[in-house]
């Protein structure tokens, strides 16, 4: 399913100059296997490259008068809630990373979608740990459009946008169908001088880029858009959307690349993501579509032809869903309208990645905060007679349904709630020394995140091959 070129995963090195020509050129290449004919090639000039990435100075905020502080707060109930639920008071003995190998091909390709709990990317960097692989190994093949969304984190080494730019989000969309690039999310802009730049680097020798694509969701703007784009502060090259009706526009510096300053000079743009093409290609692709309140209804949103057909050249190996937190935060959850709003989802899915291996990623524990005052005692009713399961028991229905219903579209399921120990770990996992839940009780912290990478890296070891 990997369309790279054979010949950049095997032999010897070449020498780099050597390897900059072959990149440059496997990299335009790719870019037309990957976009299509339609693609188009912009040459631009580069310039001397800053050592980092400055964003501009924003505006000073307003100072706000301090909040007087309120007479209770919310914490985790006290350890001996452990007790009190029956919950088994043993340490929790931290999973060191363990290094699997289900048989993967010498180039493989993962990708993750799902809520908060993806967006951060510890859970796919302990994952990619626990295969085995170096920070030196991993190379994204999307970038999506999400620069600026807090909670996000971007395999990026900076970035900076404006406050020009407004989101579109496929969890946002209650009705009919939008279109949307795999990252499942959009940014958009009418304002004239609006800028986007990101640093692409990724802090290791080699990481810089060949060729840049840029994607973006045709006919956005009514009048004619224009850009303004540089390479590592070189001169502006514009560019003109309605040129490029397909949405895509390749960069090809004339010389690898690491920087790149976008300005909006008119019209209105909707940005979708970036197609990075680094200099030395990485032994993994791992892309993380990661949205903070992101639901699995997202899928129930993107018009699939369209996704399709802009996905149509990056089939992956292995598909994680990771969803069901934020479903689980309703108080009218209903199982059956859930399970009608999976299937609808999981059709879609399947006609954009009808061959790539998939697992369901259930909810993790959640636990209840309690009331305390300032100095920490407890105030009101007895803890115990709260409904401390409230939210761990309607997780466990959604990881039923996810099994259930993802198995009717050939997906594994793995049951992060049972890898913390089932309904109360996240109260386990909290007290546990190092703790390894944060103080919410329904993220985790990264150590959290690290252990339970490597026991779903464990789970795949198990499956992946099952579900080839």
């Amino acid at each position: 399913m990997n369309t790279r070129p054979a010949a950049l995963f095997q032999g010897e090195i070449p020498h780099r100059r050597t390897l900059r020509i072959a990149g440059a050129l496997s990299a335009v290449c790719f870019t037309a296997l990957a976009m299509g004919a339609h693609s188009e090639v912009i040459e631009i000039r580069s310039g001397v490259r800053a050592a980092s990435l400055s964003c501009p100075p924003g505006i000073a905020p307003k100072k706000q008068p301090p909040r007087p502080l309120p007479p209770v707060e919310l914490a985790p109930p006290e350890p001996e809630i452990l007790t009190d639920l029956s919950l088994d008071a043993s340490p929790v003995m931290p999973v060191d990373p363990v290094v699997i190998n289900p048989g993967l091909p010498p180039a493989f390709s993962i990708a993750i979608w799902g809520d908060s709990h993806a967006a951060a990317r510890f859970l796919s960097d302990g994952l990619v740990a626990s295969m085995g692989y170096g920070e030196d190994d991993v190379r994204p093949s999307f970038i999506p459009a999400a620069i600026g969304i807090a909670g996000v984190r971007l395999p990026v080494r900076q970035s900076c946008a404006d406050k020009g730019w407004t989101y579109q989000q496929a969890n946002a969309v209650r009705n009919g169908r939008m279109p949307f690039a795999r990252g499942l999310v959009t940014m958009s802009t009418s304002t004239a001088g609006s800028y986007l730049w990101v640093d692409f680097g990724l802090g290791q020798p080699g990481q810089e880029l060949a060729s840049l694509g840029l994607v973006f969701r045709p006919g956005a703007s009514e009048d004619r858009a224009i850009l303004a784009a540089s390479v590592d502060d070189g001169p502006e090259r514009i560019i003109i959307m309605d040129d490029h009706p397909d949405g895509f526009v390749t960069l090809l510096p004339d010389r690898p690349m690491r920087m790149l300053k976008l300005r909006v000079l008119a019209g209105a743009v909707a940005f979708e993501g970036f197609e990075p093409h680094y200099l030395v290609p990485g032994r993994l692709t791992v892309d993380t579509f990661g949205i903070p309140g992101a639901r699995f209804r997202s899928w129930r949103a993107v018009d699939e032809t369209y996704l399709r057909d802009r996905s149509a050249s990056r089939g992956y190996d292995l598909v994680l869903l990771e969803y069901g937190t934020n479903e689980g935060s309703d108080a009218s959850f209903d199982a059956g309208a859930y399970e009608v709003e999976l299937r609808a989802g999981l059709e879609a899915f399947r006609t954009v990645y009808p061959d790539a291996a998939c697992v369901l990623v259930g909810p993790t524990d959640r636990g209840v905060l309690v009331k305390r005052t300032r100095q920490g005692h407890r105030v009101g009713a007895k803890v115990a007679s709260a409904d401390l399961l409230k939210y761990a028991r309607v997780h466990q229905v959604i990881g039923s349904v996810q099994q259930r219903v993802g198995s009717a579209f050939g997906c594994g399921f793995w049951n992060w709630q049972d890898a913390m120990g089932g309904p109360g770990g996240a109260y386990r996992w909290f007290h546990a020394k190092p703790g390894l839940m944060a103080r919410d009780l329904i993220h985790l912290n990264p150590a959290g995140y690290r252990v339970s990478a490597g026991k779903l890296a464990l789970y795949l070891g198990r499956t992946y091959p099952e579900l080839r």
